[in-house]
């Protein structure tokens, strides 16, 4: 008996061990992300601690074994704010619901169709007031919020770090994290980042990159966040290379922006040539900006992404330098080096937006999977094509496979961009699958 107890405690300590290192490599933009490299694991002891081993310069793996909470820490601000025009009315009719910015449309809404049902979408009945964060409530009706200090700003992240968690015990919880101005190197991996002022816009982004590079977030979950759960070089400044892979974007929430339970800042890419690769993320439960791209557009790539359950979602991108590759986890054949954007292995579900190609983008998407996607394509000043067939050997090496669209919007395009892959090596592309749920997030490495 004491032989089997000394034996179960030597494998309970040889799984700690293996889980306080990094697993597996960065694939995509990213590769060759070595973090805090071989440095000693260590675990704060305190938040206070974690904010200085994250921000110094020396090269660290930190081991986050237990939830890390900030909310508090930094003290509560009441102020002014607004109650933007998404929290005015909702009306539900027989058919569908509209949101109106004045009572009057909305009873004209009520009156013409037949509406059975009205209700004031607040933050306590589902909607989202906002901190007036870079004057955004300019000209909006003013409120008084009152909200957490740690959540708006993220703890700075230097550069040679290696950010991992133990098991599904590792979370920090009230405050995201923050690189920026040539920070480089870094890895965040098997995480949970939550609570950071859900209840309001301008609450805190989860995730920030500004003017980094050699960025690797893998096995993270993102929920309850105020603003972005990924913002990348936002105000047009440039984020180098970054792979988001195997991550949970939860958008399931209280208080919605859209008044729906679902969150809408889930990704903004508003950089300037910044290269992202998504694979294998599972994006949930929102209802916009998955993702949005906003900066200088180049070219996307979107293969094999495919979705269960209200969105396992749109993995990217527009606009910047993208790969997101095998989204779901079947090989298969993409295009790799430096391209501008690509996108694999996603599914999309369920009252979500997705696509919004915006000019000057080209996007080929092929092998994604669109169910009950109400907005396939929200908009498309950009280029598109999404037609299968033998037409894109010559210039991805290999057939365009089909989008599957099943009871959603209508996505489709035809221009002629294909051209413009024509330099970069392929890779495999198989099948899109909808099993990415059950290897993304937290506590699944």
């Amino acid at each position: 008996m004491r032989s089997s107890l000394i034996i179960a405690s030597f494998a309970t300590i040889l799984s700690s061990c293996a889980a306080q290192k990094v697993v597996g490599s960065a694939m995509g933009f990213a590769k060759g992300t070595t973090g805090g490299g071989s440095a000693t694991p260590a675990v704060p002891k305190d938040i206070a601690q974690l904010k200085t081993w994250l921000s110094d310069s020396v090269a660290r793996v930190i081991v986050i074994d237990k939830e890390f909470n900030f909310i508090g820490s930094e003290g509560k601000v009441s102020e002014n704010g607004c109650r933007p025009a998404s929290n005015k009315w909702q009306v539900f009719t027989s058919v569908s619901w509209i949101n109106s910015e004045d009572e009057s449309d909305c009873l004209l809404s009520l009156a013409s169709s037949g509406g059975i049902q009205a209700d004031f979408c607040s933050p306590g009945n589902g909607g989202q007031d906002a901190i007036n964060g870079a004057n955004w409530c300019d000209g909006q009706p003013a409120v008084k919020v009152s909200y957490d200090k740690a959540g708006v700003s993220g703890l700075t992240v230097g550069s040679n770090k290696s950010i991992i968690g133990v098991g599904a015990k590792g979370v920090i919880r009230g405050k995201g994290l923050r690189m920026q101005s040539g920070v480089k190197n870094v890895i965040i991996q098997n995480i949970h980042i939550t609570e950071l002022n859900p209840q309001y816009i301008w609450g805190g982004d989860a995730i920030q990159t500004f003017g980094a590079d050699l960025i690797w977030i893998d096995h993270v979950k993102i929920s309850l966040i105020g603003r972005q759960m990924f913002a990348a070089s936002s105000g047009g400044s440039t984020s180098g290379r970054i792979t988001i892979s195997n991550s949970e974007f939860d958008g399931s929430t209280a208080w919605s922006a859209s008044c729906n339970n679902k969150h809408y800042w889930t990704i903004l890419l508003n950089g300037s040539k910044d290269s992202v690769t998504l694979f294998g993320n599972y994006i949930h439960h929102t209802s916009g900006r998955s993702p949005k791209v906003a900066g200088k557009a180049t070219i996307v790539h979107a293969v094999n992404n495919s979705s269960l359950r209200s969105i396992i979602a749109c993995n990217f991108l527009l606009g910047q330098l993208f790969r997101l590759l095998n989204h779901l986890g079947t090989p298969g054949l993409c295009s790799e080096g430096n391209a501008d954007f690509e996108i694999c292995s996603i599914v999309f579900h369920e009252d979500v937006e997705t696509f919004d190609v915006t000019a000057p983008s080209q996007v080929v998407a092929e092998g994604n999977v669109f169910y009950r996607v109400k907005t396939s394509l929200l908009g498309k000043t950009g280029k598109l094509y999404t037609l299968p067939g033998s037409a894109c050997k010559a210039n991805l090496g290999h057939d365009c496979v089909a989008n599957a669209v099943t009871e959603s919007g209508a996505f489709s395009g035809s221009d002629n961009i294909l051209a413009a892959f024509k330099d970069y090596p392929a890779f495999a592309v198989g099948k899109a699958t909808t099993n990415i749920r059950l290897t993304a997030g937290v506590g699944k490495i």
